[in-house]
């Protein structure tokens, strides 16, 4: 719960007694140097190291068949493609 004790910090409330959490978070910097961060789930944070690691959307979407029907693949890679993009995560791509 290292963001809520941070938070509670910077708003001058006491903090929360630390727990131990498993939790994935993503913190990135915007176009204006500004930090961001928000909370992954799992699948998504898999999802980012296969990007990361230069996996294409073909892998991507092969990930994904693993765990979902395959009607849903479709709308659920778009969706974290259209939110990385929102959050100016990606800024280019090769064909």
């Amino acid at each position: 719960n290292t963001v809520d004790i941070w938070q509670a910090m910077k708003e001058g409330v006491i903090p929360p007694a630390p727990i131990q959490q498993e939790n994935h978070w993503l913190i990135w910097r915007n176009k204006d140097r500004l930090t961001e961060f928000r909370s992954v789930t799992h699948q998504e944070h898999q999802l980012i190291d296969l990007v990361l690691a230069g996996n294409d959307f073909a892998n991507l979407c092969s990930f994904l068949s693993q765990d979902q029907a395959s009607d849903d693949i479709g709308s659920l890679i778009s969706n974290y493609i259209f939110t990385w993009v929102d959050n100016q995560l990606l800024r280019s791509y090769s064909v």
